[in-house]
């Protein structure tokens, strides 16, 4: 299953300003990187980004998790290319599914780094 979804939130300050902030969420994307007739893609979703951006709008992006696993292009590169891409698409939050640790946690923590690059806001601890 893939979800996409468009949330528009007004904050007081922003309000006042004639500033809305949108909210768009990926959950389950399951390596769904290409458009078809069930999917988005992640081209779609960086120029749906782009497009409310240059409207004016302040965008943030967040993943709800199970996004590196699932096809071939995720099983190859132990998610590394999925998280590529959704570094480049501007991601702001990732939470983590089930499957982001299927290949380890130290491959987990690479692929958040890369997801999050340009907003890494996350600690994560190792326990030995």
């Amino acid at each position: 299953m893939k979800a996409y979804a468009v949330y528009e939130l007004t904050d007081k300050d922003e309000a006042a300003n004639g500033k809305d902030i949108v909210v768009l969420y990926t959950n389950d994307v399951h390596n769904g990187y290409v458009k078809d007739e069930d999917t988005l893609g992640y081209a779609s979703l960086a120029a749906y980004k782009k497009q409310l951006e240059a409207a004016g709008y302040n965008v943030t992006l967040i993943d709800g998790g199970d996004s590196i696993q699932g096809g071939v292009i995720g099983t190859l590169s132990e998610g590394q290319y999925i998280a590529d891409i959704m570094d480049y698409v501007g991601y702001d939050i990732a939470v983590p599914g089930n499957h982001e640790f299927d290949f380890g946690l130290d491959t987990f923590l690479n692929i958040i780094r890369t997801i999050l690059r340009q907003n890494l806001s996350v600690k994560c601890h190792q326990r030995i």
